[in-house]
């Protein structure tokens, strides 16, 4: 009899374990797999892209140093303008360097929390035309040493870091890798015809090309918004406001939120009293003079607008439904 029981608990035990094993799962292993893959996608906001691709959205972007391995670009939406990242390995050093156009020069933009222990400035060269200021922070972080080198182009308004967290720093130069991160070919401008090969175009070119009203904005304006010659003559009337200081003029016709100086403006009332302050960039006799020697043809443009020599003015569509137009966006300082 005490067989018997024994028996048939193991079969009651095995029959159960049976039916646990077999019993289907609240959802397919793949569809399981799928649902995590999507969450996880949907939670990265960080999405591949290409140097190429980056540079028509920065207008003033950096490059991978030479010899870097392991490039990777990224991109984020942040706002009017998304955030470019570039991760690359140079040595025996992992970096992160970081690109915002449209930051505020105080916004940190590095996603680098650490306790700074040690910070200190320097001047970098090339960026700024060898007058660029910079500030590399760095702090213990359990076995390791974070490191922090960021720099804003007021000109631009456009803010840079670049990041690295490593166990041994004895071969690591912050600075050399920020310098080397320049790209002069990426520099609003670069490889523009100077004067004296403009004066060399013969008669039958220029009277062909005629410079104004020629160049493809098609890329920041639609044609059927403005076309080449409406752009460029909107530079024109853009630039004589600034150097007039047409408050009124600047006003009407910009695009909010408007940033001045790297600091958004939500609204007219706001701008007119920004510009109307005392050390407004259109009270500046340093950038008002810099303003006067912009040309205001043959300009760049990106998908963002159209800018005015080193990216003192910013302008293009409205984007703003059924307003259609031309409208001032973006006045930076010196």
């Amino acid at each position: 009899m005490k067989r018997l029981l024994v028996l048939m608990t193991v079969c009651a035990v095995t029959l159960s374990l049976a039916a646990c094993g077999s019993a289907p799962s609240s959802a397919p292993a793949g569809e399981e797999t799928g649902e995590k893959e999507q969450q996880a996608s949907v939670a990265n906001p960080w999405m591949d892209t290409t140097e190429d691709e980056a540079f028509a959205e920065v207008p003033f972007l950096f490059t991978a140093p030479e010899g870097a391995e392991n490039v990777t670009w990224r991109r984020m939406e942040n706002g009017d303008y998304p955030m470019i990242e570039l991760d690359f390995t140079l040595g025996m050093y992992d970096f992160t360097a970081r690109a915002q156009y449209g930051a505020s020069e105080d916004e940190d933009i590095s996603g680098m929390y650490h306790e700074w222990t040690d910070s200190k400035d320097v001047t970098l060269a090339n960026w700024g035309m060898g007058n660029m200021p910079a500030t590399i922070k760095s702090g213990a972080d359990d076995d390791a040493v974070a490191f922090l080198c960021s720099w804003y182009d007021i000109e631009m308004g456009e803010a840079y870091t670049l990041a690295t967290t490593t166990q041994d720093d004895s071969e690591l130069d912050m600075q050399a890798v920020a310098e080397a991160l320049y790209d002069e070919t990426k520099t609003p401008g670069y490889n523009m015809p100077d004067e004296e090969d403009e004066s060399q175009t013969s008669e039958s070119e220029t009277s062909e090309s005629d410079a104004s009203g020629t160049a493809d904005y098609s890329v920041a304006v639609s044609p059927d918004v403005a076309d080449a010659a409406t752009v460029e003559a909107y530079a024109k009337e853009a630039k004589e406001a600034v150097l007039n200081e047409d408050v009124d003029w600047i006003v009407k016709n910009a695009r909010y939120p408007f940033y001045l100086v790297g600091q958004e403006i939500p609204d007219a009332d706001a701008l007119k009293e920004a510009l109307l302050a005392d050390d407004s960039p259109i009270r500046s006799e340093a950038f008002k003079e810099k303003v006067s020697e912009v040309e205001t043809e043959d300009l760049f443009a990106n998908y963002q607008g159209v800018m005015l020599g080193d990216g003192e003015i910013w302008f293009g569509e409205s984007g703003e439904g059924d307003t259609e137009g031309l409208f001032i966006f973006t006045i930076n300082g010196v």
